[in-house]
């Protein structure tokens, strides 16, 4: 798919996912600075 974001492709453990999950949501996070602010 053109235009799509894959996001936890590689992930092959549940820590993995989720230190993944948790760094997503620190740089995409609407309080933070220059966070989105977009809504899915």
């Amino acid at each position: 798919m053109k235009g799509y974001r894959t996001y936890f492709k590689d992930v092959q453990t549940l820590d993995e996912l989720r230190k993944q999950y948790k760094e997503l949501l620190k740089k995409y996070h609407p309080d933070n600075e220059n966070g989105s602010v977009e809504i899915t």
